[in-house]
């Protein structure tokens, strides 16, 4: 999954990674801390690329064995060549994700955009979307309970494609 996120001026983000993945997913799980994974940065704010992810398996263990247990949802600058950027690039590492992942693929961007005023685009810029239309399209997964969402998660990883999104380097000079 991808969407681009497009702002009037340059956002400050205030949040650090595991502030922003525990909005994203869940604090704890099952009474246990939330395992997280993050590549790159601490915060938006430190640089322009940040991962997070889902570390499935080890807060339960029936995810041992899928190739979706561990999703990162991904938050990439896209710079023009003068190096300035006013886009978000945020992407998954397939095509089609589990239930559980896409609640919080939905809820980051609805957060970023509402915060900052920002629009959505999922079609590569070439329509834009208030947050709050974003939010109405994507409610049911938004409000899911993160147990429900894993159950569903669970029963539906086998028939989700193991498709890769496509690695969009190029994007940094399209906008």
């Amino acid at each position: 999954m991808k969407f681009i996120i497009k702002y009037n001026e340059k956002p400050v983000f205030d949040f650090e990674y595991l502030n922003l993945a525990q909005m994203m997913w869940t604090p704890s799980f099952r009474g246990e801390p939330l395992e997280i994974s993050h590549t790159d940065n601490d915060s938006l704010n430190q640089g322009y690329y940040l991962a997070l992810s889902w570390n499935k398996w080890l807060n339960d263990k029936r995810w041992r064995k899928s190739s979706f247990n561990s999703e990162y949802i991904m938050m990439n600058e896209i710079r023009k060549p003068e190096g300035t950027s006013l886009h978000l690039y945020v992407s998954t590492d397939h095509v089609e994700i589990p239930t559980v992942d896409q609640r919080a693929l939905y809820r980051l961007i609805y957060k970023i955009t509402s915060d900052f005023g920002a629009l959505i685009s999922d079609d590569e810029g070439v329509s834009w979307e208030n947050p709050e239309l974003f939010k109405s399209k994507h409610r049911l997964a938004m409000n899911l309970k993160m147990n429900l969402a894993n159950k569903i998660s669970l029963l539906e990883q086998d028939t989700l494609s193991q498709e890769k999104e496509e690695d969009r380097d190029d994007l940094i000079y399209i906008i």
